[in-house]
């Protein structure tokens, strides 16, 4: 009879057995045109229990499917299953970038991830010459980048950034954008 119970006792152990996630998504930034690998390391997952991954893109209200178990949903060249469940994004782009979640056993776990595309041209602009002593405007211009390149202007390693003044900002149909800054010491 003892035997029986421990069989018994068993196999309910075995059924109280959650799935256990053992690492976790984490925010992260990646360089346009790149791949990113978001982690949802998981064991002791049941076959009665699934791990879907899920994206809100920037923006929006709802999360579309990507993954189911192994199965990717949405496009497979745009997603994979790596290890064990991680969801590799490939080839970003900007409407990549967004909320992601892992679902393991009922719980979620989200990360956010942040789509980077570097400003293709930073200029920096001077009119005349400057004389000591005197005032003199420089004027530093950049075109596009993700997220909003901000500028930073250091003279002689003394943050002065509170003193410049965004002149212009304009952007286009495609979300490309121009920003101006002016800064007087």
């Amino acid at each position: 009879m003892s035997f029986l119970l421990l069989i018994v006792l068993t196999f309910l152990l075995q059924g109280c057995v959650a799935v256990n996630v053992i690492l976790q998504p984490t925010d992260t930034a990646r360089e346009i045109g790149t791949n990113v690998t978001l982690a949802c390391v998981v064991t002791d997952k049941t076959p009665s229990e699934n791990v879907q991954w899920k994206h809100k893109p920037e923006g929006s209200d709802a999360f579309n499917a990507l993954t189911f178990n192994e199965n990717v949903l949405s496009d497979p060249t745009k997603y994979s299953i790596r290890w064990t469940y991680n969801l590799t994004v490939h080839n970003l782009q900007p409407e990549d970038a967004g909320l992601y979640r892992c679902t393991a056993g009922g719980v979620d776990y989200d990360a956010t991830l942040t789509v980077v595309d570097l400003p293709d041209n930073v200029t920096i602009e001077m009119v005349g010459s400057p004389n000591i002593g005197e005032t003199h405007n420089l004027t530093c211009k950049v075109f596009n980048g993700l997220p909003l390149p901000t500028v930073r202007w250091l003279i002689n390693g003394v943050d002065m950034t509170s003193n410049a003044v965004i002149v212009n900002t304009s952007s286009t149909p495609n979300g490309m954008f121009y920003t101006e800054y002016f800064i007087s010491d």
